[in-house]
């Protein structure tokens, strides 16, 4: 499905792993698209990320095992600056390492793309459920 939508992020990894999360919640018009703006902060991103594992388990073959997904994504922060801190940015690093994998947009769409809605509004209700609800305000205003 081809859209426009204004994502203000840090950089064009976050904006390509939002719209894999748009896209996988897409019932949204064209028109509304067009005219949208989705503001989402990076740490909610990296948490969203490591809420589901069978989304690991279809892209890599198994669920992340050491260091395991946290249980709660969005209650970890750790010291900005700290990699072996325990902030969603280094987690979803040390994770991804298990994988021979680093961040970049690639491996964070392919996460996107196989997490399961259920499963991230579970983990993480205060962040994605209020995205799902926002984007949902998108296409009823647009109707």
């Amino acid at each position: 499905m081809m859209h426009r939508i204004f994502v203000c992020c840090e950089g064009p990894t976050d904006a390509g792993v939002i719209e894999a999360f748009i896209d996988k919640n897409s019932t949204l018009t064209a028109e509304c698209l067009t005219h949208s703006l989705a503001i989402v902060p990076k740490e909610m991103i990296e948490s969203w990320l490591l809420a589901n594992q069978q989304a690991y388990a279809l892209a890599y073959g198994r669920t992340p095992e050491n260091p395991a997904l946290p249980k709660k994504p969005e209650t970890i922060w750790g010291e900005k600056g700290d990699p072996t801190g325990n902030r969603p940015k280094y987690v979803l690093e040390h994770g991804l390492r298990q994988f021979n994998q680093s961040p970049n947009r690639v491996v964070y769409s392919e996460i996107a793309k196989n997490s399961d809605n259920k499963t991230l509004m579970k983990r993480c209700p205060k962040s994605y459920q209020q995205f799902i609800k926002d984007l949902n305000k998108l296409s009823i205003q647009k109707s």
